[in-house]
């Protein structure tokens, strides 16, 4: 185990020097102090994580939804853009018979 110093800083103690006392007694409490913050701190970052997950898989959806959208829209606007070719093709032809009509 680590050797420590005749008389260690101890902050508890509003800055005063541990005492020959028991410092096996404050070593042990202060190391439970860091692994409780630890461990909460642990928790705190699972459930934080848990929570990111969750929207994560939700942005996920969303973002299929989406490419399916843009994908039905895109598919909707090459139709149209076909429908307005044939309409366009068939006032040409409608032209041509007029002038052919005409010059009877």
């Amino acid at each position: 185990m680590t050797s420590f110093p005749r008389s260690r800083y101890d902050p508890r103690e509003g800055g005063g020097l541990i005492s020959d006392g028991d410092p096996g007694n404050y070593d042990f409490e202060r190391l439970e102090s860091a692994v409780g913050s630890l461990v909460e701190r642990h928790q705190l970052l699972r459930s934080a994580n848990a929570a990111l997950r969750v929207e994560l898989s939700q942005s996920g959806q969303r973002i299929r939804q989406l490419e399916e959208q843009l994908r039905d829209a895109n598919q909707r606007r090459q139709d149209v853009g076909k429908h307005i070719d044939e309409l366009i093709a068939q006032i040409d032809q409608l032209d041509v018979q007029f002038e052919s009509q005409g010059e009877i």
